[in-house]
């Protein structure tokens, strides 16, 4: 048995710059040998530059290219779990579903929707021995960032990172939410599984009824908190953490962010659930556990990883040693010349 987890999941994104990386570098070898087949002859222009090697560049290219792939996975931080411990599982396996949209720092609830949530959902976790927890953020897009375990500090410390910054693509996707969410059930051996949703309710991505109806359907409950109030706040812009202006329109009225009561009772409605209006998040959630404190699932003990080593000191050492080797790249045609890397360049 083999655990193995990430520290810095949010890293992973890094590797779309990879990519980008990759496509605008091909672009601009294309480039180049339209320009050098407009200057004439390709002979000439190479006795004109003897010393240039495009071989050379491409294997440059490549061996910087790896070493950024290193220092993603280093970033990453790869852990191996190193101590196994048990821990007698009484309670339901629940997925935290938390909205992570500009939305959530509209200022109705102090200091903002967003914190608030977290502030509450960090001290209640101390209350939730013997349950497994998982966390999904969500804005446009979802995004599993912590799998179902009994460690409740790492609940805690993924829940911490949790900001509206880390989904590059905006808006409110709670369908997609409540569909990984309920992926990530799907292996939990617990007869007892629930979705707590958190959000203000703004969607405009999905249909999110149908996905919980869909949680029902798989017996998992979906409990619904609703963040912030009817008469809804301004949503911020910050820059470099100072407050700069409020979003607006295109008229260049300032946009009022406001609960969504209907939808979110509409989900708890179909996802067998219930849904609470959370002003008062700690009462909301008291609510909600005592529901799911009502479901009483069948008591076993499961081994798990409580220690977990670091590892992103092999991958940052490959990555170190990679761009050493490629400063040593001899400036001069040598033999890397006849290795044949990109035949169109000879």
């Amino acid at each position: 048995m083999l655990g193995i987890n990430v520290a810095n999941p949010d890293f992973v994104f890094c590797f779309v710059a990879l990519a980008v990386l990759i496509i605008l570098y091909l672009l601009m070898l294309k480039w180049k040998n339209k320009a050098f087949d407009k200057f004439g002859d390709k002979n000439i222009i190479k006795s004109l530059f003897p010393d240039y090697s495009p071989k050379r560049q491409n294997i440059k290219f490549i061996i910087s290219l790896f070493a950024l792939f290193f220092l993603i996975i280093a970033m990453i931080d790869p852990r191996v779990g190193s101590k196994l411990g048990t821990s007698k599982h009484k309670g339901a396996d629940i997925i935290i579903t938390l909205d992570v949209s500009n939305s959530m720092l509209a200022e109705d609830i102090k200091p903002n929707r967003l914190e608030r949530a977290k502030q509450t959902l960090a001290r209640y976790t101390d209350k939730l021995e013997g349950y497994k927890l998982g966390l999904v953020v969500f804005a446009g897009k979802a995004y599993p960032k912590l799998p179902l375990t009994p460690d409740l500090a790492a609940f805690k410390n993924m829940l911490e990172t949790s900001e509206v910054d880390q989904i590059p693509v905006q808006g409110t996707a709670i369908g997609k939410a409540i569909e990984m969410s309920i992926n990530m059930l799907a292996s939990s051996k617990s007869k007892d599984k629930a979705i707590i949703l958190i959000s203000d309710g703004e969607n405009y991505e999905d249909d999110a009824v149908s996905a919980a109806k869909m949680a029902a359907e798989n017996n998992i409950k979906v409990f619904s908190l609703g963040v912030g109030t009817p008469q809804g706040a301004p949503i911020p812009i910050y820059q470099n953490g100072i407050r700069s202006d409020f979003k607006r329109d295109k008229a260049g009225n300032t946009v009022i962010s406001k609960l969504q009561d209907v939808l979110l009772e509409r989900i708890s409605i179909e996802g067998d659930g219930l849904y609470v209006r959370a002003n008062n998040i700690n009462e909301g959630l008291d609510k909600v556990f005592q529901e799911i404190r009502k479901m009483k699932g069948d008591e076993f003990e499961e081994a798990w990883f409580v220690e977990y080593e670091d590892r992103y000191q092999y991958f940052l050492a490959v990555a170190i040693l990679l761009m050493v080797i490629e400063t040593l790249i001899p400036s001069k045609k040598g033999l890397i010349e006849k290795l044949d890397i990109f035949s169109e360049n000879k």
